[in-house]
């Protein structure tokens, strides 16, 4: 049965092999390795899998914006064994989803925000905070009648919060 199923794959590599124009050494062990790329197609649900499901709903309850690190301490106590690589996954898979959304610090730290609805941030250069803020009115019309033609808008201020701005002077 080994034999039969050797034979099997090889005759399946063969076909394949004919594309690539390279002979296989049937004296030589190998392995073949197909690599399938599953990408999301904008509109397509994406697969749920509990650790994608206890980020998502760890960022929608807090209102605030959390590092990668924060995540991954918060969901390992209810998922344990999850590594900090599932962890960045996730979040990549939820952001190009448009389930959450990503802040960038001036010194190139990420948080992850789950509350998607339209709204603005400001990153204060010394405390770290992040704040949210309604975008300003009338900045799409704006670019428009300049000629553009807006599919999102993302606005992210830098600056010194209120309390660091006093403390600086």
């Amino acid at each position: 049965m080994k034999i039969l199923r050797q034979n099997t794959i090889f005759q399946k590599v063969k076909k394949i092999q004919k594309k690539f124009q390279k002979p296989i050494d049937k004296s030589k062990n190998f392995v073949i390795i197909i690599t399938v790329i599953i990408t999301n197609k904008v509109g397509e649900e994406m697969r749920e899998t509990k650790q994608k499901t206890a980020i998502l709903e760890f960022l929608r309850s807090k209102r605030q914006h959390h590092s990668a690190i924060q995540i991954y301490d918060a969901v390992r106590e209810k998922i344990p064994n999850i590594s900090l690589g599932t962890v960045y996954r996730n979040l990549g898979a939820l952001i190009e989803s448009g389930e959450i959304i990503s802040v960038e610090t001036s010194d190139k730290c990420f948080f992850y925000d789950g509350f998607i609805a339209d709204h603005a941030h400001f990153v204060c250069q010394g405390c770290k905070g992040i704040f949210d803020f309604d975008m300003p009115k009338g900045m799409t019309e704006e670019m428009e009648k300049s000629g553009f033609s807006v599919n999102s808008e993302r606005l992210v201020c830098y600056g010194l919060c209120s309390d660091c701005a006093k403390k600086a002077h």
